[in-house]
């Protein structure tokens, strides 16, 4: 079980509606996907039942948005919930939820695992919704048959997320790919930049002509005691 610690001690601010508005449609987006992809099988089979898994499970995390929202009106703060946290297991389970998001747009989405440590202490929710969206954007911003690559590292007491796309260079600022429903690549770096720097780390951001690399940088914890 995590310990249970006020949300503004864990990041420098509580998500504005605007963040949490994003965060929703990422939720959509995958929804989406996720239902469209049930359409292109023409068939119910185990995988249909693994992506309404995901969606239901992407239900959740937009009801618990939409909670965070009343409870600013309402003028409560909010909790976060800091545990240890399996970047690799994580990185996996966005590509996994964007792989019908990604099918849409012709665009490959793909993770590599290398070597180093993989565990951080945190926000569960907050770390994933800091990859959905730098992985929402990447998809974003690739054209048709693109690719999308996530690595996960370490630099010695560090987690490293490395996000790299084929979109030809589009960066923060720059409006998503026509008919993908995001909002560029500045909202999304800015939510994932103030969770990384919540859980003390970084995001950082490059521009090249045959694509964009997004790197996250986070201190790493000690792994869980087995069984924990």
């Amino acid at each position: 079980m995590g310990t249970v610690t006020p949300l503004d001690v864990r990041s420098r601010a509580v998500d504005p509606p605007t963040g949490v508005l994003h965060d929703v449609r990422g939720s959509l987006n995958v929804i989406r996907g996720q239902c469209h992809a049930i359409v292109r099988t023409g068939r119910v089979g185990d995988g249909t039942i693994e992506r309404l898994r995901l969606v239901d499970s992407e239900v959740d995390r937009i009801v618990r948005a939409l909670d965070q929202v009343r409870s600013a009106l309402e003028g409560r703060r909010c909790d976060a919930t800091v545990d240890h946290v399996d970047i690799t297991r994580l990185v996996g389970e966005a590509v996994r939820r964007h792989e019908g998001l990604a099918g849409e747009r012709g665009v490959v989405v793909a993770s590599i695992v290398g070597v180093g440590p993989r565990w951080v202490t945190g926000d569960a929710d907050r770390l994933r919704r800091m990859v959905d969206n730098l992985l929402q954007n990447a998809i974003g911003v690739c054209s048709h048959h693109g690719r999308v690559l996530l690595r996960v590292g370490g630099r010695g007491a560090r987690v490293v997320i490395r996000i790299v796309d084929d979109g030809g260079g589009r960066g923060p600022g720059t409006p998503s790919g026509a008919g993908f429903s995001g909002a560029g690549w500045g909202m999304g770096v800015a939510i994932a930049r103030s969770i990384a720097e919540g859980h003390g780390g970084s995001v950082t951001h490059a521009a090249r002509d045959d694509g964009t690399s997004v790197t996250v940088v986070l201190p790493a914890a000690t792994p869980p005691p087995a069984g924990a």
